[in-house]
C-alpha cells in the first residue's frame, strides 16, 4: 500500500483550461479518472510493443497509469515514473534486437560452459587455481591481464558476501560493462525489471570480451515518447563518472564519508543507505545533491528519507533532493532543513519557509487542508517572511484558490530555469 507523504497535498500545478473539473463533494474534490490527454497533453498512448489506456487514476496526488505491454499490464504509479518504465521498456526492445544478432552470437558461443567454469573457479579460489586455467579459460580471461595477475598474487580484492557469479562477472569486466551500457540506454543496471536485468547481464558478458562491439544506439532516439517529462528523469541526467567507474560498495562508502563529511551522524548515514529502497545509483544522487547545498547540514532529510518504505517514497525523496538544487540554481539560498510531517521543507535565506514537492496533479481534500493550515501555522510560528510551496506537478483551480486564501504561495512547473 503506497505510504502517503503528509505534505504532499500541497504539490499543485497551475491548471490549464483545457481540463476538466474535477467532482466537488461538498467544500472538497473527489479523486477520479481523467483522460490521459488531459493529465498529458501530448503523450503518446500507442508504442512499439505497447500501449497506455487512455484513462489514467488520479487518488488525488499521484497518477496512477496503465501500460499493456508484451501480453501484460503494468500500473505504474507517477508521471516521471512512467516516463522511466516507458525507457526500461524501449531499452529491452533494443537489446533484444541486440541478442538477435550474429555478432552477438558469435561473442555468447566464445563465452562457453568451460570458459565461465574456470573464471568461476577463479572468484572462489583465485590464488590457487589461477595458475591451473584451462587453455580455453586464459584466451576468455585474457583480456583481464592485471586483475588476473594480481588474483594469483592474492592482492584482488574481492567482495565476500558477493556470489561467485558476481564476482567471476567483476574479474571479466562485465559488471562496469553493465553499468556503461545502462547509462547508453538511460536506464539503470539496478532496475527491478527481471528481463531488462537478464538482458543487461548478456550484453554486457558480450561487450566485456572485448573482440566484439555491441551497438545499442543512443538513447536520445528512444526519449521523445515522454520528452516533456524526462528532464531530470533519465538516467543520464544525474548520472556522473563515478557511477559508472565505481563498484557499488565503493560508491556508497564514498557516499558514506560524504555524508559523514557534511555533518550526518553515521547512524542516519548507514540506515539511509541500508534502506533496500535505494540503489546505490540513486542514493548517490540523493547524497550529492545535498552536499552540493554547502553550509546546510542534511542530517534532517537523510534521516527522514530513510524512513522510506517503497519505491514511490524514494523516488520523492530523489526528485525533492534535485528541487533543492534547483532552488539554489534560481537563485534561492537554503539555510535549514525543517521536519514537516513526513517530508522535509527549508528554510530559504530571505526567511521564506519553502516546501519542495514532487507530486502529480492534486486536488482540495480534507486532508490538504488540514495539511494546508498546519504549514500555514508552521510558517506563523516560525515567523517566516513567506509560505511557498514550489512543485512541477498541477493543482486544480479549487485547491489553487484555497491556498491562495490561505496565503501559501506556489511556485509552480519549478525547476532551475523556471520564471518565478
Amino acid at each position: 500500500m503506497k505510504r502517503v507523504l503528509t505534505l504532499a497535498v500541497f504539490a499543485w500545478f497551475s491548471m490549464s483550461p483545457l481540463f476538466a473539473q474535477p467532482r466537488v463533494a461538498g467544500a472538497f474534490e473527489v479523486p477520479r479518472g481523467w483522460p490521459a490527454d488531459e493529465m498529458m497533453p501530448g503523450l503518446q498512448l500507442v508504442g512499439p510493443g505497447w500501449r497506455i489506456l487512455p484513462t489514467v487514476e488520479n487518488d488525488g496526488i499521484y497518477n496512477t497509469w496503465t501500460v499493456d505491454s508484451g501480453g501484460t499490464s503494468r500500473r505504474v504509479t507517477g508521471n516521471d515514473r512512467l516516463a522511466v518504465f516507458l525507457l526500461e521498456l524501449a531499452a529491452i526492445q533494443r537489446l533484444q534486437e541486440v541478442s538477435r544478432g550474429r555478432e552477438f552470437a558469435e561473442g555468447l558461443r566464445d563465452a562457453g560452459q568451460a570458459q565461465l567454469d574456470a573464471a568461476l573457479q577463479v572468484a572462489r579460489n583465485p590464488v590457487e587455481t589461477v595458475r591451473r586455467l584451462p587453455a580455453g579459460a586464459g584466451r576468455f580471461l585474457g583480456r583481464v591481464g592485471q586483475t588476473v595477475q594480481n588474483a594469483a598474487e592474492g592482492q584482488l580484492d574481492i567482495d565476500r558476501n558477493a556470489t561467485a557469479a558476481q564476482t567471476t562477472r567483476r574479474l571479466v569486466g562485465a559488471e562496469r560493462a553493465k553499468r556503461v551500457l545502462a547509462a547508453e540506454l538511460g536506464v539503470s543496471p539496478f532496475t527491478r525489471n527481471a528481463e531488462l536485468q537478464q538482458l543487461l547481464d548478456d550484453v554486457s558478458l558480450v561487450r566485456s570480451m572485448g573482440r566484439v562491439t555491441v551497438n545499442v544506439g543512443s538513447v536520445f532516439l528512444i526519449t521523445g515518447v515522454v520528452s516533456h517529462v524526462l528532464t531530470g528523469i533519465n538516467v543520464s541526467a544525474f548520472l556522473t563518472r563515478e557511477q559508472i567507474e565505481a563498484e557499488p560498495r565503493d560508491l556508497l562508502a564514498a557516499m558514506r564519508l560524504r555524508a559523514v563529511q557534511a555533518g550526518v551522524p553515521a547512524g542516519d548515514i548507514d540506515a539511509f543507505l541500508g534502506n533496500r529502497f535505494y540503489d546505490p545509483w540513486t542514493a548517490t544522487a540523493i547524497i550529492n545533491n545535498l552536499v552540493r547545498l554547502q553550509r546546510v547540514n542534511p542530517t534532517v532529510f537523510v534521516r527522514e528519507a530513510a524512513q522510506a518504505a517503497n519505491d514511490l517514497d524514494a523516488f520523492f525523496f530523489f526528485r525533492v533532493s534535485e528541487m533543492l538544487t534547483q532552488l539554489q540554481g534560481a537563485g534561492i539560498g537554503v539555510r535549514e532543513y525543517v521536519l514537516t510531517g513526513r517530508t522535509v521543507a527549508c528554510v530559504a535565506e530571505d526567511g521564506s519557509l519553502i516546501a519542495p514537492l514532487w507530486l502529480d496533479f492534486a486536488i482540495w481534500t480534507a486532508n490538504a487542508q488540514a495539511a494546508a493550515e498546519w504549514f500555514r501555522a508552521l510558517a506563523n510560528e516560525r515567523g517566516a517572511r513567506r509560505a511557498v510551496v514550489v512543485t512541477n506537478g498541477r493543482f486544480s483551480p479549487v485547491a489553487g484558490a484555497r491556498l491562495q486564501v490561505l496565503g501559501i504561495e506556489t511556485i509552480t512547473g519549478f525547476s532551475s530555469d523556471s520564471d518565478r
